[in-house]
């Protein structure tokens, strides 16, 4: 994490740059604190008013605190030129963090993220990170008795396994309080005719993001679940007859939430 115009907050001193951890009086490994601070005073109440993260006597974490530091996170956001990632990406910068944009084939960095060979590549060339965001994902749509193995398979590797993969290579580029979204969609529990591969490479994002929500403390991990994006009926407006569609910046509020909030293992749901 970075402070940006002003200093560290509530008895933390020093400038600030990405979270490492740094022991208290008596030796909590718990403790985190930016990179670059030292320990201070105790935390005030109003700090933890601000619902950030509070080990024994010590601030642990947190993005922004109007009027006493005002921090910022380098996030690698991956379809950051879609509808959905333009929306996160606006909404992201729109709040002070850095963004850095991955395509296939344009944005600040490009990687076909269902290479694992090129995801390694992708973390070596960011450098490093604070949060991981995904924005996309790619799934095979056709009836059940046109579907073919390399179909499901395609779809698996698309939305599930590529997301997998960027949160487990991810996790040792990350700040050990930084953070993974990932995505899944309203499928997993909304079913469509000829999305039953799609429904069931969402069900196996969310059910990652639950178990991998106890291995990866102190960094965190959840999904955004969204609807259809209103940006995007005409291309898949047909898919879904009488789903209400939301616009993608509303789906981005909850991307926001993900990055700048303290829970993991969860699926935020946007309808």
């Amino acid at each position: 994490m970075r402070t940006k115009h002003s200093p560290c907050p509530d008895g933390i001193s020093g400038r600030g740059a990405r979270s490492v951890a740094s022991g208290p009086p008596g030796g909590s490994p718990f403790t985190r604190l930016p990179w670059g601070c030292t320990p201070g005073p105790p935390v005030s109440a109003v700090c933890v008013s601000l619902g950030l993260r509070i080990c024994g006597s010590r601030f642990t974490g947190g993005i922004r605190l109007r009027g006493i530091g005002w921090w910022t996170v380098r996030i690698l956001l991956v379809g950051a030129g879609g509808t959905l990632g333009s929306a996160v990406r606006e909404a992201l910068t729109g709040r002070g963090h850095e963004v850095i944009g991955v395509g296939r084939t344009g944005g600040d960095l490009i990687c076909d993220v269902t290479d694992p060979a090129a995801v390694a590549r992708l973390y070596a060339q960011a450098g490093p990170l604070d949060a991981v965001a995904v924005a996309a994902g790619d799934a095979v749509f056709k009836p059940l008795a046109d579907l073919t193995a390399d179909d499901v398979t395609a779809t698996f590797r698309g939305k599930a396994v590529a997301q997998l993969e960027l949160v487990r290579q991810g996790a040792g580029h990350v700040a050990p309080t930084g953070s993974f979204t990932l995505v899944s969609g309203v499928l997993t529990e909304e079913p469509i005719v000829a999305g039953a591969a799609a429904s069931a490479a969402n069900g196996a994002v969310e059910a990652f993001v639950r178990a991998a929500a106890i291995e990866l403390p102190p960094q965190r991990i959840n999904a955004v679940s969204p609807t259809v994006a209103e940006e995007s009926l005409a291309a898949y407006g047909p898919f879904f007859a009488g789903m209400e569609p939301v616009p993608a910046a509303r789906v981005a509020t909850a991307y926001v939430r993900a990055v700048e909030g303290a829970q993991t293992g969860q699926v935020y749901r946007v309808r």
